[in-house]
């Protein structure tokens, strides 16, 4: 989970870290027609903001760590045959709608001595619109043994399609990012909403009764130890040992619920933590709704917190074709196939079009590499292309300062 933690806070890495990868399919760069229809209450971009039909427990992580995630579970007849568990798990994206819980924690220590004492806990919510996927995500997080991590306590997120924003503290605000710049897109994060990478081996899970309903969903019961989790827990690096319970749906074969219990001895807790010399470590996961009406919009400070200042409600200039890699009020990260020299008339042409002063003076090239002034009233925006030699794709940087 130390990666994870670190993985988050990367994200305001992206400026120097967007140029480079392999090839990529372009992305929607016009602003987001969803989010045009959703309606919001303002809040402050300063702070994160909640959808208003995304309602999520302001729960303190440490407190969300230590409980099984709680949601009403009744008994149910377990139909004859019903024993064996499914062949594969299927997908929660399955349903129209979904709220679900998940927490981790973790203590022990590193192989260098560092005490660790971790907790995550989520809040997530996913619905189909119209053929639109939509997801909201409230993470918090508290590290002992990490201070950026620490400091850094949460973020949310929201995706519209392909648009992906996040709230990632007070300093850095809003950030749009695209679909392949996701963290979520990281092996080590995608059990948060994937349970099928937790559980490799159903064959060794073991049938319990009785079945259960889980968020209304009749489920089937198991048990398992760390046979169950090979993959998940990289079997053969870590001495360990893991137990606990699994719900499976009887109808769809998803996962409603799970706890998961590890002990390490030494060697690491596989995609858990590969760094824990030894200690415990705790997940649990609960759907809390399934196919009820649930709504996510995106807030209006995601927007407005996303376009560069000084162009107002114009869109940022995008080569056709281009990826919008990220993009803050302050900043924006773009990947193109235009040569360098190409993409430099492309922005003085756009720029100036939207009533930009280019700064000559304040402006020069250095081979692959184009740096670019201009202003407006009280803002400075300096444009800098480079191709990256490695994959050959231009990438353009976008930052605006304003004055005060």
């Amino acid at each position: 989970m130390k990666r994870f933690a670190m993985l988050l806070l990367l994200i305001s890495a992206l400026l120097l870290a967007a140029c480079g990868g392999g090839e990529e399919a372009p992305a929607d760069t016009s602003a987001p027609t969803t989010a045009a229809e959703t309606t919001t209450q303002d809040q402050p971009a300063a702070t994160p903001t909640e959808s208003a039909a995304v309602v999520t427990t302001n729960t303190p992580a440490a407190e969300a760590a230590t409980s099984t995630p709680a949601a009403a579970t009744a008994d149910v007849a377990v139909p004859d045959g019903a024993d064996a568990p499914p062949a594969q798990l299927g997908k929660l994206d399955n349903l129209t709608s979904y709220r679900a819980r998940t927490f981790y924690q973790s203590e022990g220590t590193r192989d260098d001595g560092t005490p660790v004492q971790d907790s995550v806990s989520v809040e997530s919510a996913y619905v189909s619109d119209d053929g639109v996927d939509k997801r909201f995500m409230s993470m918090q997080l508290n590290s002992l043994d990490n201070e950026d991590a620490a400091a850094f306590g949460g973020f949310e997120f929201y995706q519209i399609g392909q648009d992906m924003y996040m709230f990632t503290g007070e300093e850095m605000g809003w950030i749009r990012i695209s679909d392949d710049q996701s963290p979520f897109q990281d092996p080590s994060t995608q059990f948060l909403l994937d349970s099928s990478v937790v559980f490799s081996n159903l064959n060794d899970l073991k049938r319990e009764r009785p079945d259960e309903e889980i968020a209304g969903i009749v489920s089937s019961h198991y048990t398992f130890d760390q046979s169950a989790m090979l993959d998940f827990l990289n079997a053969g690096q870590g001495n360990l040992t893991a137990d606990g319970e699994v719900w499976i749906a009887q109808d769809g074969d998803y996962v409603t619920k799970y706890i998961v219990n590890v002990n390490v001895d030494s060697g690491g807790a596989g995609q858990l933590d590969p760094s824990l010399s030894s200690g415990t470590l705790q997940l649990g996961f609960e759907l809390t709704e399934a196919n009820e009406d649930i709504t996510i919009d995106l807030p209006e400070d995601a927007i407005s917190g996303t376009n560069l200042v000084g162009f107002g409600d114009a869109p940022l200039p995008v080569p056709e074709g281009a990826t919008v890699a990220a993009s803050t009020a302050q900043f924006a990260v773009i990947q193109t196939d235009l040569p360098v020299e190409e993409a430099q008339q492309f922005y003085d042409d756009a720029l100036q079009a939207l009533g930009w002063t280019k700064d000559e003076s304040g402006s020069m090239s250095f081979g692959d590499m184009v740096s670019l002034s201009y202003s407006k009233d009280n803002v400075k925006l300096t444009v800098l292309i480079q191709v990256d030699a490695s994959t050959g794709i231009t990438g353009v940087m976008l930052n605006a300062e304003e004055s005060q």
